[in-house]
């Protein structure tokens, strides 16, 4: 898609139709911050089997080259994506990457990460028993959708302090312009399958083609 294409005004519009591997779906738009409104994907991501054994498969397909060792994704989101890749590539399990250090993880490590969707700095965790997993694997990072690239960076910093050595990184939907560093760099050699576009206010709308014209 085209920047013209991923960079849209907001006029009201109620939602948006993705086709990913040939399946069509309706995701809500939603307001996400001033003037920044998304295509939410928590309605196949959520509990779509259909869409998701799909998207694992084609993804797993695409994967299938790197001699991934273990798939590695962040808690919620993209958990059923990691199961049916991990599935698919006939892999025993894969890894997810905490967002609060709970009573059972132990030794952890920690990055911090911002997200187009939550306001407050989080965190990314492994404990002790994942990080052993994690040294010396061939490493693919999943993620359901790629933005301003936090997650997807801050997944890659966490399996590079634990020795894992990323091979790949996927997601099923690019969204929006890549107007900064951290993005391009998220962005860099990504397998994907679709775009989504960011829906702005006028004012941000002309700021943005004015970086990027």
């Amino acid at each position: 898609m085209s920047l013209e294409e991923l960079t849209q005004l907001y006029k009201g519009q109620t939602s948006y139709v993705t086709e990913i591997c040939g399946l069509r779906r309706k995701l809500p738009i939603r307001q996400v911050g001033d003037g920044v409104w998304i295509a939410s994907n928590h309605v196949v991501i959520f509990g779509d089997l259909e869409f998701i054994k799909t998207a694992g498969k084609e993804l797993a397909s695409r994967l299938s080259s790197f001699k991934i060792d273990i798939p590695v994704t962040a808690e919620a989101k993209a958990e059923s994506l990691a199961y049916e890749i991990t599935k698919n590539l006939g892999l025993p399990y894969f890894i997810v990457c905490r967002k609060s250090v709970k009573s059972y993880v132990k030794n952890p490590l920690v990055v911090e990460l911002k997200s187009i969707t939550t306001k407050e700095t989080q965190k990314l965790i492994l404990d002790e028993t994942d990080i052993k997993k994690i040294k010396g694997k061939n490493i693919a990072l999943i993620d359901d959708v790629v933005t301003t690239g936090g997650n997807m960076n801050a997944l890659e910093k966490l399996v590079l302090k634990a020795g894992g050595k990323v091979k790949a990184k996927t997601c099923i939907w690019v969204e929006g312009p890549s107007l900064s560093a951290a993005t391009s760099h998220a962005r860099k050699n990504l397998i994907h399958l679709g775009y989504l576009p960011i829906f702005y206010s006028k004012e941000k709308y002309e700021e943005i083609r004015k970086i990027r014209p």
